[in-house]
């Protein structure tokens, strides 16, 4: 009886990897076509009709188009960083710096944004800790995408918390990020740090790219460092570690 030889090859990674293609190129595409709708139907009346138009309206048509010019400039911004960050070329620029003083200078425009009557942003840092060896520019980066996460997925939040620990055990800074809000749906959890991943936005109607928590957890593995997601349906905590590499032993 002739034998035969079959072979066998899964190729499911490479059609994930076509689909997470073509889901970026779409959510790319709708994320520039907005605000570029937008800033060229303000800018068109303006042209056309600038002489008739009162002032308060023009006014209000060149916020619109700064504000949507602010969102394309974040977009692209954003793929780049995450470009460069994924190069071999491009480096953490440590130094020591105060991570308690980055904080509460970032923290306050934030607090500018709340509701004072039903919300509040609330640091907690361990006076422990002193100076140590980190990237600020990055490490901002970190916090802003995750603070900016909060209000833009649980913008109904009451307490949104950053609190920064020693960990003396192992030499490690602690840092968590969480919020009393609904929390990410659980068939969205396991992949929120994977590229071009968008969680259900229609309790919100935030639609994003999928890029800003893949720029997290690039920066902080960049900084030897971890970061995991705590989920529950009445809130979401991000976790990080860092190293701990003092002034005394840079």
């Amino acid at each position: 009886m002739p034998s035969m030889l079959v072979g066998l090859r899964d190729i499911s990674h490479i059609e994930d990897a076509e689909q997470q293609r073509r889901d970026f190129v779409a959510n790319v595409s709708h994320e520039l076509r907005t605000p570029l709708t937008i800033i060229k139907g303000f800018a068109e009346t303006l042209v056309e009709d600038h002489a008739t138009l009162p002032v308060e309206t023009r006014a209000r048509f060149l916020d619109k188009i700064v504000n949507n010019a602010q969102r394309l400039h974040v977009l692209v911004e954003d793929l780049l960083e995450l470009s460069r960050l994924e190069s071999q070329s491009e480096q953490i620029q440590s130094s020591v710096q105060s991570l308690q003083q980055l904080l509460e200078e970032m923290l306050e425009p934030y607090r500018l944004r709340l509701n004072s009557e039903e919300q509040v942003l609330k640091l907690e840092f361990d006076e422990r800790i002193g100076e140590f060896v980190f990237d600020p520019f990055r490490i901002q980066q970190v916090f802003d995408n995750l603070i900016e996460n909060g209000f833009r997925y649980a913008p109904d939040f009451t307490l949104l918390a950053v609190s920064v620990r020693y960990d003396d055990a192992n030499d490690l800074i602690q840092c968590t990020v969480a919020d009393d809000g609904p929390g990410i749906p659980a068939k969205d959890a396991p992949h929120v740090f994977e590229r071009f991943y968008r969680v259900d936005s229609s309790r919100t109607g935030h639609i994003g790219l999928g890029i800003g928590l893949t720029l997290v957890k690039s920066i902080i593995e960049k900084h030897q460092g971890t970061i995991q997601l705590k989920n529950s349906d009445i809130g979401t905590t991000f976790i990080i570690t860092l190293p701990f590499i003092n002034i005394n032993l840079k």
